[in-house]
């Protein structure tokens, strides 16, 4: 402002002054305003030039190194280069697909490992897709340490493919920094899209061969070596099958989708490129090499796998079964028999395994076998037949009493508790059992005829993993 003109300063201008607590500086009067405000201008609008043209730049390298053919750690370091810091891409499942760094101090590196290990454990959050590009922080549980990124999702085909993540390690990150995240997002999609179309094409031609392979259509040496050959599959290695499946046919129609499907691969890549799944009427079918892994270790990939699938399908209980490790290739078929016996043991007779392995079903391993002739029939009958007939005359409890006796190994007090009755009401069913089986309970062959007996009826129950 200029005084001199004015006998006095404005009450008005004074207040907003106040208001926007900005201050009012004195130009002598035979300064021009045009002097002033077109350096300042110059200045706002070289900020903003220098934004467009890094802009640009940016866009113009990821375009033509996408359509060379580069990586996506290229694509990460052409990200990085520009914004100064350290740059992340990331799948669905908050896999690393890509990292850099640039020339970081080994303080960042040391905070980058602890970072991609803490993101590795993040669930996937479900938001406004309108919401990104935006500033987030991570807090690391090492140090309590937070760090700001900017997390904007890689969109393709309407569903997300991965996450671009840029961590302020280096430089400050700015609001332009948001834009510059989502049109780099865009040229990962065109890449990841790429890379998945790839993918599904193998993924087909795989899972066919494991159709074939697990119904017992490849039955030579030479069609099973030419079709692996083929798919670049390894078959020196032993293998075993298992199954991921629901309890009902209703809720196997909302499991077996192409995101199960996609969850898996995802997975099952970070891992060994071997693996291969499929969808099939039993559930989800995964074939696991096993190399230098050893039992301990693939248990670590299932419970890894299966809660994924829990993360995503919250609303339905899944079960797992896991066939015998075949070393004949050609003898695959019968660890999906077995696997296939493992989840529908595990759902119809435990619920209460999330895994189950068919070489630790015990006594079923054998029972399952065991043809449905007339004398097994006759056992049934003159075992537990006259309970059943019983609970369904006067609607009791007795096969439930039973049950529950062999599983609390004879427990009374257990067994009431279980059974929400009293401890004489217990005694007293037993007894009953007793009298209408013909039996002792206290004496070993007795007991263990009702055991076998139950076991029989129990299989007898049983026709899929998929009945309702």
């Amino acid at each position: 402002m200029k005084p001199g003109r004015f006998t006095d300063i404005h009450p008005q201008m004074l207040a907003n002054a106040d208001d926007y607590r900005l201050p009012l500086i004195q130009i002598p009067y035979n300064v021009a305003f045009t002097d002033i405000l077109y350096p300042i201008m110059r200045h706002i609008l070289g900020k903003e030039t220098q934004y467009l043209e890094r802009y640009v730049d940016v866009q113009n390298t990821l375009t033509e190194t996408i359509l060379a053919g580069g990586s996506v750690n290229e694509i990460a370091e052409i990200i990085s280069r520009n914004l100064h810091n350290v740059v992340t891409v990331h799948d669905e499942n908050m896999q690393c697909l890509a990292c850099y760094h640039g020339a970081g101090n080994s303080n960042d590196q040391e905070r980058l490992s602890l970072i991609l290990r803490q993101v590795s454990r993040q669930q996937r959050e479900y938001s406004n897709l309108g919401d990104y590009p935006s500033f987030k922080f991570l807090t690391l549980p090492e140090n309590e340490q937070e760090i700001r990124y900017i997390e904007q999702p890689i969109i393709g085909d309407g569903i997300i493919l991965g996450y671009l993540r840029i961590w302020e390690l280096e430089h400050q990150l700015t609001e332009a920094d948001l834009a510059v995240a989502k049109q780099c997002a865009t040229m990962l999609a065109v890449d990841r899209l790429k890379f998945l179309s790839s993918q599904t094409a193998e993924k087909k031609y795989r899972q066919r061969f494991l159709q074939e392979l697990l119904n017992g259509h490849i039955s030579s040496r030479g069609a099973l070596k030419e079709a692996a050959s083929s798919l670049d599959l390894d078959f020196s290695y032993p293998r075993a099958v298992t199954i991921f499946s629901t309890g009902t046919s209703k809720d196997q129609v909302a499991f077996l989708s192409k995101r199960t499907l996609q969850l898996t691969n995802s997975y099952t890549s970070t891992i060994d490129p071997t693996i291969i799944a499929g969808n099939m009427a039993e559930g989800l079918v995964v074939l696991w090499p096993h190399k230098d892994t050893g039992a301990d270790l693939l248990e670590e990939y299932l419970e890894k796998l299966m809660s994924i699938l829990e993360r995503e399908y919250a609303s339905l209980e899944i079960y797992c079964g896991v066939g015998r490790t075949k070393e004949d290739p050609l003898l695959i078929r019968e660890s999906y028999s077995e696997a296939k016996q493992a989840v529908s043991i595990n759902f119809h007779l435990y619920r209460r395994e999330r895994i189950t392995y068919y070489d630790r079903l015990g006594t079923y391993r054998a029972l399952v076998h065991l043809p449905q002739c007339d004398e097994v029939q006759r056992f049934l009958a003159e075992t537990i037949g006259k309970l059943l007939e019983y609970d369904q005359s006067y609607d009791t409890e007795l096969i439930k009493t039973l049950e529950s006796y062999f599983s609390n190994n004879g427990n009374l007090a257990q067994m009431a508790k279980e059974l929400y009755v009293h401890y004489n009401t217990v005694r007293n069913r037993l007894q009953r059992i007793g009298e209408i089986c013909q039996v002792d309970l206290d004496d070993p062959e007795d007991r263990f005829s009702l055991e076998l007996g139950l076991k029989l009826y129990k299989l007898k129950r049983i026709k899929g993993p998929q009945s309702e």
